[in-house]
């Protein structure tokens, strides 16, 4: 008679953003069991506009993803670039319209989050996803890794749990990454800030373009978000204006929600005002705008370590 033993390798992630989300979905559907623990009380649709590109969304497509992402999301069609006169100098089509197998989406970050979190808990279980549950620090063993969890508010030890492997997609403040490379410090600021926001508005050029306008020094992102249009015709336009900040101690905090003075942006770009889009009157329309600092950090030798890896902005943030 023979006995066949089947074992299943535990992964625990730390993370429930996007890259913790997908990377929970990929390895269950290669046989894994997954558990991951996420730092905030409840996971909500954050952030803007987002670009999944065709090698990001053929990984979405093979989730069985992609009919449900093109439904809330602009199939990109063309990429152009523009001077700060709104002359353009550059086009190009993307997705399938360059001739890839995959499309490129637009689409609002906190829509795509929110969809890959339902998903998990169809696909894992609700009880396999914790939140409020913060890392404090990790153990690894000859045969097994041991991450132990805080409630961040009181510092109280909730938890423990034991798995195979452990993945870090905890964000550009890695706790994992931070155990690993205890030396490392602080994320390094790179001297600009993103204002983010959304407006309803009329659509644009082909009404699936992304625009870039500008230089380095001052520069306008733009494209849709959302294939629908309202009962004015118009459609919602997720927009980034990228400005050299190197004076200002505020610009140092990350934070998706810290809002920023739009009248100051509507006056530094009071002359943007082209035939085929008017940037002004773009800012001044969104319910809100939001302050971003970029930073980032200096490239590791490695990630992985025995059985504890990195991914994500965790592992190499942009």
């Amino acid at each position: 008679t023979l006995i066949f033993a089947i074992f299943i390798m535990k992964v625990i992630i730390i993370g429930g953003g996007i890259g913790g989300l997908c990377t929970a979905l990929c390895l269950k559907k290669a046989g894994f069991e997954v558990k991951i623990f996420e730092s905030v009380k409840e996971i909500r649709p954050l952030g803007v506009g987002i670009n999944t590109l065709p090698h990001c969304v053929r990984v979405l497509t093979n989730l069985g993803l992609q009919e449900k992402i093109a439904k809330m999301a602009v199939e990109t069609k063309d990429l152009l670039y523009f001077n700060k006169f709104g002359q353009k100098f550059w086009e190009e089509p993307r997705g399938r319209f360059a001739g890839y197998k995959w499309p490129q989406f637009s689409i609002h970050r906190g829509n795509l989050q929110m969809l890959l979190f339902e998903e998990v808990i169809q696909t894992i279980g609700a009880e396999n996803v914790l939140t409020n549950h913060h890392l404090q620090a990790f153990q690894e063993t000859n045969d097994e890794v041991i991450a132990t969890f805080i409630n961040r508010e009181t510092g109280e030890v909730i938890h423990q749990e034991k798995g195979d492997l452990l993945i870090g997609a905890d964000g550009i403040n890695s706790v994992v990454r931070k155990q690993l490379y205890p030396e490392e410090g602080e994320p390094c600021y790179s001297g600009n800030v993103l204002y983010r926001g959304t407006t309803w508005m009329k659509p644009f050029l082909s009404g699936s373009s992304m625009v870039m306008i500008g230089s380095l020094k001052q520069k306008m992102v733009t494209y849709p978000i959302d294939p629908r249009l309202n009962d004015k015709g118009e459609q919602l336009i997720n927009w980034v204006a990228n400005l050299k900040e190197t004076d200002s101690e505020k610009i140092t905090v990350r934070d998706w929600n810290r809002q920023a003075d739009k009248a100051r942006l509507v006056e530094i770009y009071k002359n943007w005002n082209f035939d085929w889009l008017d940037v002004p009157k773009m800012i001044d329309e969104a319910p809100a705008v939001y302050e971003f600092p970029m930073s980032d950090r200096n490239p590791l030798d490695r990630w992985t370590f025995g059985r504890v890896t990195l991914l994500g902005d965790a592992a190499h943030p942009m």
